[in-house]
């Protein structure tokens, strides 16, 4: 019995690693957000280790994660800002509405197809966040293009997509109400809820992304994956 308990590969230890595993990517990831613009790039590393790890090839978290970092900078740098400039936008938007309202200029019909205009871009503004960096953590594609898959695989795949959401929003909720009710423990959300929602997105996306051991090391780009289809008898 004391054997199996201080053997490293059994259940228990492997549960502790993977613990220090996202405690060590979640403080690498607040690192990465000092500098607003580069928490996008952050957040695809983080994803480029889970992958690995859901695929059994984390040879190590921290090379993993700068080797993703370094990889995705350029591209995650200009993806972070578009979607910074879009989410500013979308926000001027839906304050015009509700000023709007509040101001009662706004009534009626009027005002529930201007909220349910807005209620649909932030949807798809959602769909940007959920699959952007997991894509760009993965393949390598040019800024338009990896806008464009994103909303694609996110409105082809509409039931993991809700369930990605909803495992997001339980997590952020979780997350809030400790630090609001319990601040004694809201440490354990804090350091943990950032890396297991991003893991549990990784598992959601294995299939959609078709992660399989042994892939490789560098992301791809749509015309990579065509030609070796193309090449394969």
């Amino acid at each position: 019995m004391l054997e199996r308990i201080f053997q490293y590969d059994n259940a228990f230890w492997r549960f502790m690693g993977r613990l220090g595993d996202f405690l060590i990517l979640n403080l690498l990831f607040f690192l990465c957000c000092i500098p607003l613009v580069t928490a996008g790039v952050g957040l695809c590393a983080m994803f480029y280790v889970m992958y690995k790890i859901i695929e059994h090839e984390n040879s190590g978290t921290l090379r993993n994660f700068w080797h993703s970092f370094r990889q995705n900078l350029l591209q995650g740098l200009i993806l972070t800002v578009v979607l910074l400039i879009l989410g500013w936008f979308l926000w001027y938007i839906i304050a015009a509405v509700m000023f709007s309202a509040a101001a009662k200029e706004t009534q009626g019909a009027a005002f529930y197809l201007a909220a349910g205009g807005c209620g649909f871009l932030l949807f798809l503004y959602l769909v940007l966040l959920l699959y952007v960096f997991p894509l760009q953590a993965r393949f390598y594609n040019r800024v338009p293009v990896t806008l464009l898959n994103a909303l694609v695989f996110g409105i082809r795949n509409l039931p993991r997509t809700l369930l990605m959401l909803c495992a997001d929003g339980a997590l952020f909720l979780i997350t809030a109400a400790s630090v609001i009710y319990a601040p004694r423990v809201s440490i354990i959300p804090i350091l943990f809820a950032l890396p297991l929602g991003v893991w549990c997105n990784a598992r959601i996306l294995s299939r959609v992304l078709q992660l399989t051991p042994g892939k490789g090391d560098q992301p791809v780009s749509d015309d990579e994956k065509q030609r070796a289809a193309e090449e394969t008898p």
